[in-house]
């Protein structure tokens, strides 16, 4: 069956327009066995319930809507501008959903990481309270991925490319697929963020900084009672209604990870992350 049959078919089950049977085990048999197809599939669902679920989108500050135009040049596909390389001249049908997405919502990750050339009094801000806050802004589609990627390699290195100053282990989480990432800049400071989706339409997020980049931040701090919780219990866990928070230490890095999926408990989570 030729690609584009395939994609259109991923398409009509995400919108649950399948109603024969046979078509539906089709689709769901093709996803088992090819990756590439699965990897469309759960960016496709992904996209959808971030739209579905979060029609309030904040407008966009008419300065941002200004660059955006700027940025887009006449003749260059929208999907191009936005993905690059990552993707052929013909583009997956995903990336239009995507799209549409970063162009409504906005594509800056100052929910609490503010311009400081907008304040007169630079404050650092908490870094656990601020992992939570993104987490929340990604749901209301405030936040998209700078890169859409399922390539831990391809992701590392659009950190590195894009002026992140310290390592960036990516996680591998069991039944969760690497969506993409995000690069965030705050008193010229970089920051690596990364998104992760499962087969529901759940969605991990993570925060890394490295412990003695953070230590030195101007727009990052800590709580000690943090620092001590996480050296004698290895992590620290918040729960709430809309999300579980944990805050651990990985490979130098301290890492904030914010799910919406139940399902996951501590131990088995952090045990993914080694």
């Amino acid at each position: 069956m030729e690609e584009r049959k395939v994609n259109e078919l991923i398409t009509a089950l995400v919108d649950d327009e399948l109603p024969e049977v046979e078509d539906r085990e089709l689709v769901l048999s093709l996803l088992n066995e090819n990756p590439h197809y699965s990897y469309n599939y759960r960016v496709q669902l992904l996209t959808k319930n971030i739209v579905t679920n979060h029609k309030n989108f904040v407008p966009a500050p008419e300065k941002l809507k200004r660059k955006i135009i700027r940025n887009i040049k006449p003749g260059i596909p929208v999907y191009k501008k936005i993905f690059g390389n990552l993707v052929d001249s013909n583009p997956p049908v995903y990336a239009f959903a995507v799209v549409a997405i970063i162009l409504v919502g906005s594509l800056f990750l100052f929910t609490t990481l503010m311009n400081t050339d907008q304040s007169h009094v630079e404050k650092r801000n908490n870094f656990f309270i601020t992992a939570k806050n993104n987490f929340y802004s990604i749901l209301d589609g405030k936040i998209n991925p700078d890169i859409v990627t399922n390539q831990p390699e391809i992701l590392k290195s659009f950190f590195i490319e894009h002026g992140v100053e310290y390592n960036t282990p990516i996680p591998c989480f069991k039944d969760w697929i690497l969506v993409g990432g995000v690069v965030s800049t705050s008193n010229g400071e970089k920051y690596a963020h990364m998104l992760y989706s499962n087969s529901d339409g759940k969605i991990i997020y993570v925060f890394q900084v490295c412990e003695h980049y953070l230590n030195n931040s101007n727009s990052l701090f800590v709580t000690d009672e943090l620092k001590q919780t996480i050296q004698t219990a290895k992590y620290f866990c918040e729960k709430n209604e809309k999300a579980t928070t944990y805050l651990t230490k990985h490979q130098g890095n301290l890492f904030a990870i914010v799910t919406n999926d139940g399902k996951h408990n501590a131990e088995n989570l952090l045990a993914e992350l080694n």
